[in-house]
């Protein structure tokens, strides 16, 4: 059987619960490549990835076929055990739910990864929560 080829590109945001340690760079690092890890075992394509002190970005590249909530619970999961054995038990570490989702058109693709990659320097000047209310509003009225 032939390969689908076409993707649909979505943005992904989940954020660490409020009472959350927040991530350290080693933890960081390794939540990064356990997120490609889990993802790679599954066939998700992971186009971007940023894992930051109290959330995560990620830009997914999905075929037809695969949905999009049971990929993302599924790296949320598992990113939340890993975290939990790293720091100190299950009270330690959770995500919040729900997580955000936004579609990204191919002649766009370069300007998402771009803004992913790029994680660090935005929340230099900006919160979390003033980058979730401006990409709803993106996203409800292309502004």
């Amino acid at each position: 059987m032939q390969q689908p080829s076409v993707f649909l590109y979505v943005h992904v945001l989940w954020r660490a619960e409020a009472n959350a340690e927040p991530l350290k760079p080693a933890a960081m690092a390794t939540m990064a490549g356990t997120l490609r890890q889990v993802a790679a075992s599954r066939a998700i394509d992971i186009t971007a990835l940023a894992v930051l002190p109290d959330h995560v970005h990620v830009l997914l590249a999905l075929p037809p076929i695969q949905s999009l909530q049971p990929i993302v619970q599924l790296l949320m999961q598992e990113s939340q055990a890993l975290m939990q054995a790293i720091l100190t038990g299950p009270e330690s570490f959770a995500w919040q739910q729900p997580f955000y989702a936004f579609s990204v058109s191919p002649n766009t693709l370069i300007r998402a990864t771009e803004y992913i990659a790029h994680q660090q320097q935005w929340h230099a000047t900006h919160s979390l929560d003033e980058e979730i209310s401006k990409m709803m509003q993106m996203a409800t009225t292309g502004a």
